[in-house]
C-alpha cells in the first residue's frame, strides 16, 4: 500500500490512474485519505475513453467501503454529478 500511495502521488497521469485502481483492488482502508485527495483529479489518459483518475478513485473508495470512503463518494457525487 505505501508503494502504491507513492506511485499515486507521481506526476505521471498513467501511473496515477493505475495506482488508484490498484489501491481499490488491494482494499486497504489506510489508502482512503489519499484516494480522497484525488477525487478532484479529472485527468483522462489518452488511451482511456471515459474513466478519469477521479472516477478510478471513486471506484476504489466504493470497494474499500469504510464510512469515510462512502461519505467522500457521496459528497463527490453531490458536487460533481
Amino acid at each position: 500500500v505505501p508503494k502504491m500511495i507513492s506511485i499515486l502521488r507521481e506526476t505521471d497521469l498513467d501511473l496515477r490512474w493505475f495506482a488508484a485502481g490498484a489501491l481499490g483492488k488491494i482494499g486497504d482502508a489506510s489508502a482512503v485519505p489519499v484516494l480522497i485527495e484525488y477525487l478532484r483529479d479529472t485527468a483522462l489518459p489518452q488511451w482511456e475513453e471515459r474513466q478519469r483518475v477521479c472516477d478510478v478513485a471513486v471506484a476504489a473508495l466504493e470497494t474499500i467501503g469504510t464510512i469515510e470512503a462512502k461519505n467522500a463518494v457521496l459528497q463527490w457525487r453531490r458536487e460533481f454529478s
